[in-house]
């Protein structure tokens, strides 16, 4: 591609093991996802270690978080 890149697997910024498509590890962990009228999701992970996980919705203007995973999210 013309100025970028085909990846296939997992792509790790700040890790060397990415365990998902993205992962973004390190002191700053902002990330700017943007795509027209596409729900984003973004699957957080909580600071406490404890693995609970959160996600994050973005659909039509509206922010929504749960903990459980929502069916845009696939």
């Amino acid at each position: 591609p013309v100025d970028g890149m085909i990846v296939q697997g997992h792509v790790g910024i700040g890790t060397q093991t990415p365990s998902t498509t993205l992962q973004v590890a390190g002191a700053s962990s902002t990330v700017l996802i943007g795509a027209g009228s596409i729900a984003g999701c973004l699957e957080l992970m909580d600071s406490s270690g404890n693995g609970t996980i959160n996600y994050l919705t973005a659909t039509g203007g509206a922010l929504s978080a749960t903990t459980t995973k929502p069916s845009t999210c696939q």
